[in-house]
């Protein structure tokens, strides 16, 4: 028997595969669901939220582009608070310990809920941190950042959110 034919099922399994995995489930337009304690044992849930435009930044104590983040994040929550913005954090498969040290050094300001085994992030369809993503007052998510969040984004998708 020829290799080929093994080959080419191999070939189509693995690109099938690949698609498969190939990415996070789409969450844009979908209603935002989050709920869970934060750092300091504190309840939080996205639909108390309601009203509000709400910045969800998925983040741990081990990643270094998280850090960079967190003065425009501590900015936007202090400058767009009174017009309706909140910053909810979700901290990414992390030590408790070691994430309260990070948020009280890198000066975070905003609640982060505590998600140990990942399972919020990856329902949020997180594939890689620092990702963000942007829930307008109607409670559905707009917009998703991969990477790390800048004052031009803020700046123009928030603010434009914001005003609506």
């Amino acid at each position: 028997m020829s290799r080929r034919p093994l080959l080419a099922v191999v070939a189509v399994l693995a690109i099938i595969l690949a698609s498969a995995c190939s990415g996070a489930p789409a969450v844009e337009g979908t209603t935002a669901k989050l709920s869970g304690e934060d750092l300091n044992g504190s309840h939080h849930d996205i639909a108390d939220y309601a009203g509000e435009v709400v910045i969800v930044t998925v983040w741990a104590s081990w990643c270094a582009p998280c850090r960079d983040e967190v003065p425009v994040l501590t900015d936007a929550s202090e400058r767009f608070g009174p017009e309706g913005l909140r910053v909810l954090g979700i901290n990414f498969r992390d030590n408790a310990d070691a994430a309260r040290t990070f948020a009280a050094e890198a000066g975070i300001t905003y609640p982060s809920i505590v998600d140990l085994n990942g399972a919020k992030s990856i329902d949020w369809g997180v594939v890689g941190i620092p990702q963000s993503f942007l829930v307008n007052r109607e409670g559905v998510v707009v917009d998703r950042v991969s990477g790390t969040i800048t004052e031009e984004w803020i700046a123009s998708r928030v603010v434009e959110e914001l005003r609506q």
